[in-house]
């Protein structure tokens, strides 16, 4: 009698054993995300909404929501805001038209970022999905590459041209390009013969105006004439490129007549 309740007692035990084996959820969540898509555009200033639906064989608990740099473009702190939590419930849900990390894109450096979407169950040992969209950061800013005149170069006044290589980029529309010399001081040319100091080069401000989002200055003349004699000193050139936006950058770039 007593080795016949042993063998029920065992069986029980193996029975219980499959059964709660049977209950283990091993079913990943679905998502299907709307926006954002793979390789869409975003520029700084502007907000990135999130829109899904989300299912789960038994209950949906959470999309846990990251960004990274995946490759930058130009100068600038890559854009790392906190993680964010999205809680889910029930076994589907939709979520329409979210702010990721709860505010517009912050000036920071462009580039591809990926937006990480890990969606979660609520099972006891949580079942994750995961899902990737690398996105582009494009930045609003003007950019300006100048090759001619370098930092330091020297000129001899009188017989020379201050001529500008330099090239001109923007995502959307140009404007224009403002140039402005600055005497800075007179170094070591103080005195020119007898006829006392030097009068300064103050040539004042010119610009260039064009359309497009690209153009090219291969030694185009600035002012349209030679650097004028008996200029000698210290100078400064300040370009401002400007977009149709009104947004701007700045390059400074020192040199000297002799």
């Amino acid at each position: 009698m007593r080795k016949f309740n042993l063998f029920l007692i065992v069986a029980l035990i193996a029975s219980l054993t499959i059964s709660c084996g049977d209950d283990v959820d091993a079913t990943k969540p679905d998502v299907t995300i709307q926006t954002p898509s793979e390789s869409d555009e975003y520029a700084v200033g502007e907000t990135i909404y999130f829109t899904a639906t989300f299912s789960d064989n038994k209950g949906l608990k959470s999309c846990l929501v990251s960004i990274s740099l995946v490759q930058g473009v130009g100068d600038g702190n890559p854009w790392t805001p906190s993680s964010m939590s999205i809680p889910l419930s029930g076994t589907s849900q939709s979520v329409d038209n979210i702010t990721l990390f709860g505010e517009p894109i912050p000036p920071r450096q462009s580039g591809t970022y990926k937006i990480k979407f890990e969606v979660s169950d609520n099972a006891d040992v949580p079942n994750v999905t995961v899902k990737e969209v690398n996105i582009e950061i494009i930045s609003t800013t003007p950019t300006l590459e100048v090759i001619k005149p370098a930092e330091g170069s020297k000129y001899k006044e009188g017989e020379e041209f201050l001529l500008l290589s330099a090239t001109c980029t923007d995502n959307k529309e140009l404007k224009e390009l403002v140039y402005k010399v600055d005497f800075m001081d007179y170094g070591k040319n103080i005195l020119k013969g007898a006829t006392g100091v030097n009068d300064p080069w103050e040539p004042g401000e010119a610009k260039f105006e064009f359309t497009g989002n690209s153009k090219t200055f291969t030694d185009t003349i600035l002012y349209g004439e030679q650097i004028p004699i008996s200029k000698h000193g210290n100078y400064k050139l300040t370009l401002t490129l400007f977009d149709a936006d009104g947004n701007s950058t700045v390059k400074e770039i020192n040199f000297v007549l002799e």
